[in-house]
């Protein structure tokens, strides 16, 4: 496995906030215990890292998609 990074396309900014995901195909049984975001340089736009996201998981390879929730019922979490 390799390292790199993911950046949305466009070039996110204060006036085109947008909307953007990332899929991941875990072939195994997993237990996901944490979630952590990383910014990364944005010449100051202030748009630099993810302030909320939300998880949605599948488990009929796509047919139904639910979003994850947390035990108060929120499903939009923190950034950090």
């Amino acid at each position: 496995m390799s390292g790199g990074a993911w950046c949305p396309l466009p070039q996110l900014s204060k006036t085109n906030s947008g909307k953007e995901w990332i899929q991941l195909n875990l072939t195994h049984t997993f237990v996901i215990t944490g979630i952590a975001t990383q910014g990364r340089f944005g010449n100051g736009l202030g748009v630099e890292y993810a302030e909320h996201f939300w998880l949605e998981y599948t488990r009929d390879n796509g047919k139904t998609w639910n979003k994850w929730i947390d035990k108060n019922g929120n499903h939009v979490s923190d950034g950090f």
